[in-house]
């Protein structure tokens, strides 16, 4: 089963995402933001993609990446930036630091969410 991390502090939006990659047949493990050891977390957890907000507190979903790309158990597995951050500059700056695609929550429904991941996926 195909396994995804999502990073997204607002629980209305995280719980949507679970429901609609669930009913998909993904595994989904949801952290309302990334801890200090992100890595390590994430490392345990082998995850096939990861989705990262960019805002959330505690630890930016920058910074977070910066963590991720930097270390050589990470730095391989794909980061879809799912954020309400639709300005050019961060798609740019997302893609920059390693991510493999930014979507604007608030232009893509979850089922769309979905679809553009299962593609990624099958790359």
């Amino acid at each position: 089963m195909t396994k995804i991390i999502i990073f997204e502090d607002d629980k209305l939006i995280s719980d949507m995402y679970k429901r609609k990659f669930e009913k998909e047949g993904f595994d989904i493990v949801l952290f309302d933001h990334p801890p200090k050891d992100v890595v390590d977390v994430v490392d345990k957890e082998k995850p096939d993609l990861i989705g990262m907000d960019l805002v959330m507190p505690q630890m930016s979903g920058y910074d977070a990446i910066k963590l991720l790309k930097a270390d050589d158990k990470t730095k391989d597995i794909p980061i879809v930036v799912l954020t309400n951050l639709n300005e050019g500059g961060h798609t740019m700056l997302s893609e920059k630091m390693g991510a493999v695609a930014f979507m604007a929550k608030a232009d893509n429904t979850p089922s769309e969410v979905v679809e553009k991941i299962k593609k990624l996926l099958k790359k």
